[in-house]
Protein backbone atom coordinates (compact mmCIF):
# COMPACT_ATOMS: atom_id res chain seq x y z
CA UNK A 1 0.00 0.00 0.00
CA UNK A 2 1.16 3.26 -0.59
CA UNK A 3 1.62 5.87 2.47
CA UNK A 4 0.73 9.45 2.19
CA UNK A 5 1.72 11.27 4.75
CA UNK A 6 0.83 14.56 4.29
CA UNK A 7 -0.78 17.00 1.22
CA UNK A 8 -0.03 20.04 0.22
CA UNK A 9 -1.45 22.46 -2.28
CA UNK A 10 0.73 22.80 -4.77
CA UNK A 11 0.64 26.45 -7.06
CA UNK A 12 1.62 27.57 -10.48
CA UNK A 13 5.54 27.64 -10.61
CA UNK A 14 6.20 25.66 -7.34
CA UNK A 15 8.87 23.29 -7.47
CA UNK A 16 8.98 19.59 -6.03
CA UNK A 17 11.59 17.09 -5.65
CA UNK A 18 9.43 14.23 -6.40
CA UNK A 19 5.58 15.77 -7.32
CA UNK A 20 2.99 13.14 -7.56
CA UNK A 21 1.33 13.88 -11.15
CA UNK A 22 -1.75 11.24 -10.33
CA UNK A 23 -2.04 8.03 -7.97
CA UNK A 24 -5.20 5.44 -8.33
CA UNK A 25 -5.32 2.73 -6.08
CA UNK A 26 -8.77 1.66 -7.47
CA UNK A 27 -10.22 1.59 -3.84
CA UNK A 28 -13.18 3.18 -4.88
CA UNK A 29 -14.19 0.83 -6.85
CA UNK A 30 -14.19 2.23 -10.32
CA UNK A 31 -11.27 3.76 -13.39
CA UNK A 32 -12.52 7.10 -14.10
CA UNK A 33 -9.81 8.80 -16.26
CA UNK A 34 -8.60 5.81 -17.62
CA UNK A 35 -9.12 4.96 -21.52
CA UNK A 36 -9.18 1.48 -22.96
CA UNK A 37 -7.27 1.58 -26.18
CA UNK A 38 -8.85 -1.62 -27.22
CA UNK A 39 -12.42 -2.09 -27.03
CA UNK A 40 -12.27 -6.02 -27.95
CA UNK A 41 -10.77 -6.71 -24.52
CA UNK A 42 -12.33 -6.46 -20.92
CA UNK A 43 -11.47 -3.76 -17.95
CA UNK A 44 -12.89 -3.26 -14.99
CA UNK A 45 -11.83 -2.95 -11.43
CA UNK A 46 -12.49 -6.12 -9.69
CA UNK A 47 -13.52 -7.45 -6.44
CA UNK A 48 -10.46 -6.76 -4.72
CA UNK A 49 -9.59 -3.58 -5.83
CA UNK A 50 -7.65 -4.13 -9.04
CA UNK A 51 -7.53 -3.04 -12.67
CA UNK A 52 -8.43 -6.49 -14.56
CA UNK A 53 -7.56 -6.11 -18.55
CA UNK A 54 -8.39 -9.54 -20.15
CA UNK A 55 -9.06 -10.54 -23.80
CA UNK A 56 -10.28 -14.01 -25.01
CA UNK A 57 -10.61 -14.58 -28.47
CA UNK A 58 -9.12 -15.82 -32.22
CA UNK A 59 -7.86 -12.45 -32.67
CA UNK A 60 -4.18 -10.68 -31.65
CA UNK A 61 -5.40 -8.12 -29.40
CA UNK A 62 -3.59 -6.60 -26.69
CA UNK A 63 -5.68 -5.19 -23.79
CA UNK A 64 -4.24 -1.75 -22.40
CA UNK A 65 -5.32 1.59 -20.68
CA UNK A 66 -3.87 5.07 -20.57
CA UNK A 67 -4.30 7.91 -18.96
CA UNK A 68 -2.81 11.51 -18.71
CA UNK A 69 -2.37 13.76 -15.48
CA UNK A 70 -4.51 16.69 -16.61
CA UNK A 71 -8.08 17.92 -17.65
CA UNK A 72 -6.49 16.47 -21.30
CA UNK A 73 -5.01 12.88 -22.34
CA UNK A 74 -1.60 13.33 -22.08
CA UNK A 75 1.21 13.81 -19.40
CA UNK A 76 2.10 18.12 -18.36
CA UNK A 77 6.10 16.92 -18.60
CA UNK A 78 7.66 14.29 -21.24
CA UNK A 79 10.33 13.14 -17.65
CA UNK A 80 8.11 11.13 -15.38
CA UNK A 81 8.05 7.83 -13.70
CA UNK A 82 5.32 5.26 -13.45
CA UNK A 83 5.32 2.71 -10.43
CA UNK A 84 2.62 0.10 -10.49
CA UNK A 85 1.58 -3.35 -8.74
CA UNK A 86 1.33 -5.92 -11.31
CA UNK A 87 -0.36 -9.73 -11.77
CA UNK A 88 0.03 -11.78 -14.73
CA UNK A 89 -1.53 -14.93 -15.21
CA UNK A 90 -1.42 -17.50 -17.82
CA UNK A 91 -1.87 -18.02 -20.48
CA UNK A 92 -0.58 -14.72 -21.00
CA UNK A 93 2.55 -14.03 -22.87
CA UNK A 94 3.84 -10.30 -21.05
CA UNK A 95 2.32 -8.05 -19.03
CA UNK A 96 4.09 -4.24 -18.58
CA UNK A 97 3.87 -0.62 -18.38
CA UNK A 98 4.53 2.33 -20.96
CA UNK A 99 5.44 5.83 -21.55
CA UNK A 100 5.06 8.90 -24.27
CA UNK A 101 2.38 6.78 -25.42
CA UNK A 102 0.00 8.12 -28.57
CA UNK A 103 -3.25 6.70 -30.25
CA UNK A 104 -0.93 6.49 -33.00
CA UNK A 105 0.74 3.62 -30.93
CA UNK A 106 4.11 5.48 -30.69
CA UNK A 107 6.48 5.52 -27.25
CA UNK A 108 8.32 3.27 -24.97
CA UNK A 109 7.36 -0.19 -23.29
CA UNK A 110 8.94 -2.17 -20.52
CA UNK A 111 7.62 -5.69 -20.75
CA UNK A 112 8.07 -8.46 -18.30
CA UNK A 113 7.95 -11.65 -20.99
CA UNK A 114 7.48 -14.60 -19.29
CA UNK A 115 7.91 -17.36 -22.35
CA UNK A 116 11.52 -15.75 -22.54
CA UNK A 117 11.89 -15.25 -18.83
CA UNK A 118 13.53 -11.91 -19.12
CA UNK A 119 12.75 -7.85 -19.26
CA UNK A 120 12.56 -5.80 -22.59
CA UNK A 121 12.06 -2.28 -23.21
CA UNK A 122 11.12 -1.73 -26.62
CA UNK A 123 10.29 0.95 -28.85
CA UNK A 124 7.08 1.47 -30.47
CA UNK A 125 6.82 2.88 -34.13
CA UNK A 126 3.26 2.25 -34.99
CA UNK A 127 0.70 -0.59 -34.78
CA UNK A 128 2.86 -3.83 -34.78
CA UNK A 129 5.94 -2.10 -35.07
CA UNK A 130 7.96 -2.90 -32.09
CA UNK A 131 11.89 -2.14 -31.83
CA UNK A 132 14.39 -3.96 -29.17
CA UNK A 133 16.07 -1.60 -27.32
CA UNK A 134 17.68 -3.87 -24.40
CA UNK A 135 16.61 -7.44 -22.93
CA UNK A 136 17.61 -8.92 -19.72
CA UNK A 137 17.46 -12.18 -17.80
CA UNK A 138 15.05 -12.26 -15.12
CA UNK A 139 13.20 -14.93 -13.35
CA UNK A 140 9.17 -14.98 -13.67
CA UNK A 141 6.88 -16.50 -12.42
CA UNK A 142 3.05 -16.20 -12.86
CA UNK A 143 0.41 -15.45 -10.47
CA UNK A 144 3.01 -13.70 -8.55
CA UNK A 145 2.93 -9.92 -7.46
CA UNK A 146 5.61 -7.69 -9.18
CA UNK A 147 6.53 -3.86 -8.53
CA UNK A 148 7.35 -2.04 -11.87
CA UNK A 149 8.91 1.32 -12.32
CA UNK A 150 9.32 2.52 -15.43
CA UNK A 151 11.12 6.03 -16.03
CA UNK A 152 11.69 8.36 -18.91
CA UNK A 153 14.52 10.85 -18.09
CA UNK A 154 15.74 12.75 -21.89
CA UNK A 155 16.98 9.75 -23.52
CA UNK A 156 17.82 7.80 -20.83
CA UNK A 157 15.21 4.30 -19.98
CA UNK A 158 15.46 2.83 -16.87
CA UNK A 159 12.89 -0.12 -15.28
CA UNK A 160 12.81 -1.84 -11.97
CA UNK A 161 11.08 -4.72 -11.26
CA UNK A 162 11.05 -6.31 -7.76
CA UNK A 163 8.64 -7.90 -5.14
CA UNK A 164 7.50 -7.48 -1.64
CA UNK A 165 6.25 -4.07 -0.66
CA UNK A 166 6.81 -0.41 -2.43
CA UNK A 167 9.03 0.37 0.43
CA UNK A 168 11.66 -2.91 -0.92
CA UNK A 169 12.56 -1.09 -4.23
CA UNK A 170 16.03 -1.61 -4.75
CA UNK A 171 18.97 1.26 -5.56
CA UNK A 172 19.96 -0.09 -8.35
CA UNK A 173 17.97 -0.25 -11.78
CA UNK A 174 17.43 -3.70 -13.18
CA UNK A 175 17.79 -2.37 -16.85
CA UNK A 176 18.49 0.84 -18.49
CA UNK A 177 19.03 1.95 -22.19
CA UNK A 178 18.47 4.99 -24.21
CA UNK A 179 16.70 6.08 -27.40
CA UNK A 180 15.86 10.04 -28.50
CA UNK A 181 13.29 8.84 -31.45
CA UNK A 182 10.40 9.88 -28.87
CA UNK A 183 10.43 12.95 -26.26
CA UNK A 184 6.80 14.00 -26.56
CA UNK A 185 4.95 14.02 -22.70
CA UNK A 186 2.51 11.17 -24.39
CA UNK A 187 0.46 9.39 -22.10
CA UNK A 188 1.21 6.07 -19.27
CA UNK A 189 -0.38 2.97 -19.16
CA UNK A 190 -0.30 -0.79 -18.69
CA UNK A 191 -1.28 -3.98 -20.72
CA UNK A 192 -0.79 -7.32 -21.66
CA UNK A 193 -0.96 -9.78 -24.25
CA UNK A 194 -0.65 -12.81 -25.83
CA UNK A 195 2.23 -12.91 -29.26
CA UNK A 196 0.36 -15.30 -31.06
CA UNK A 197 -2.87 -13.94 -30.38
CA UNK A 198 -5.47 -15.68 -27.49
CA UNK A 199 -6.12 -15.62 -23.98
CA UNK A 200 -4.24 -12.96 -21.81
CA UNK A 201 -5.31 -11.55 -18.56
CA UNK A 202 -3.30 -9.62 -15.93
CA UNK A 203 -4.32 -7.20 -12.85
CA UNK A 204 -3.00 -3.87 -11.60
CA UNK A 205 -3.01 -1.97 -8.75
CA UNK A 206 -1.45 1.44 -6.79
CA UNK A 207 -0.68 3.12 -10.09
CA UNK A 208 1.75 6.16 -9.21
CA UNK A 209 3.15 8.63 -11.61
CA UNK A 210 5.92 11.17 -10.68
CA UNK A 211 8.15 13.88 -11.50
CA UNK A 212 11.05 15.23 -10.58
CA UNK A 213 11.63 19.41 -9.83
CA UNK A 214 8.93 20.33 -12.24
CA UNK A 215 7.13 23.37 -12.35
CA UNK A 216 3.20 22.73 -11.94
CA UNK A 217 0.95 24.48 -14.01
CA UNK A 218 -2.59 25.45 -12.77
CA UNK A 219 -4.33 22.10 -14.88
CA UNK A 220 -2.43 19.79 -13.66
CA UNK A 221 -3.14 17.02 -11.37
CA UNK A 222 -0.31 18.26 -9.19
CA UNK A 223 -1.43 21.80 -9.28
CA UNK A 224 -5.10 20.55 -7.58
CA UNK A 225 -3.56 18.06 -5.09
CA UNK A 226 0.15 17.77 -4.47
CA UNK A 227 1.00 15.04 -2.55
CA UNK A 228 4.62 13.89 -0.21
CA UNK A 229 5.45 10.40 -0.37
CA UNK A 230 7.43 8.64 1.70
Amino acid sequence: MFRIMFAVLALPGLLSAETILFHDDFNDGDAVGWIPMFGEGTYFVNSSFRYELSYSGPNNVDPCTVRGDSLGIYMCVSDYSVVLEGICHDPSDFMGVFLRGTFAETGYALFLRYPYQDLSIMRHDGPGVHIPLKDVSFNLEYEANYWIKFQCEGNSLTGKVWQGTVEDEPAEWTIATTDATYSNCGFAGFVTGNVYSGDSHAEFDNVMVTTDYVALEAFTWGAIKATVWK
